[in-house]
């Protein structure tokens, strides 16, 4: 029995150090390696009652549960930010500035934190205020890009840390322009 601990114990850190080959579409890293922990704690034919079987479960739904949260988050930000006269890809470099955000340790690390930031985005953003919220019409579209973004499917180096209507950080990536503004997408 203790060896077979050591076994599964082995396992689970080489699965957690190891990321999967092959995640499943719309999974998160840590998604992904409940979801293999589990599927090896049942093929050493543990029940579905076992802690390891029961631990990986909840690490899965909270982590789905978050990331519901996140691109919900970064939806209405795309929305209030880059709806109305912007394009696909104006829309999709406001989501990828905050997801470059969570990942830069100049910013907070979480996309509640960063949308959140005093001088950064509206509060009501975050705090999921209904008179922000895309209306029904293009709230899955501002969804598809949000999860696309959390899941670091969209083309933007990872040091495009400001969005603004007006020149910032080391020079500009990209510039987003609308009959009514200018945005410029620039590095940290």
């Amino acid at each position: 029995m203790k060896k077979v601990i050591t076994i599964l114990l082995i396992i689970i850190i080489a699965v957690l150090l190891i990321r999967p080959a092959v995640a499943e579409s719309r999974w998160t890293d840590k998604q992904a390696q409940a979801h293999e922990i589990a599927l090896l704690a049942r093929e050493m034919g543990l029940p579905e009652s076992d802690p390891i079987i029961v631990r990986a479960q909840e690490i899965w739904e909270a982590e789905q549960r978050q990331f519901i949260i996140d691109r919900d988050i970064i939806a209405t930000v795309i929305y209030n930010e880059a709806w109305a006269g912007c394009t696909d890809r104006h829309r999709e470099l406001v989501a990828a500035v905050i997801m470059n955000r969570v990942k830069s340790d100049k910013f907070p690390n979480t996309v509640y934190d960063v949308v959140a930031q005093k001088g950064q985005y509206l509060l009501g953003y975050a705090n999921g205020d209904p008179c922000y919220t895309p209306p029904l019409e293009v709230r899955e579209e501002c969804q598809e890009i949000a999860a696309r973004a959390l899941m670091g499917e969209i083309d933007c180096p990872d040091n495009v840390l400001y969005q603004a209507e007006f020149k910032q950080g080391s020079g500009v990536y990209e510039v987003g322009n609308t009959n009514y503004s200018t945005t410029y997408f620039c590095y940290g």
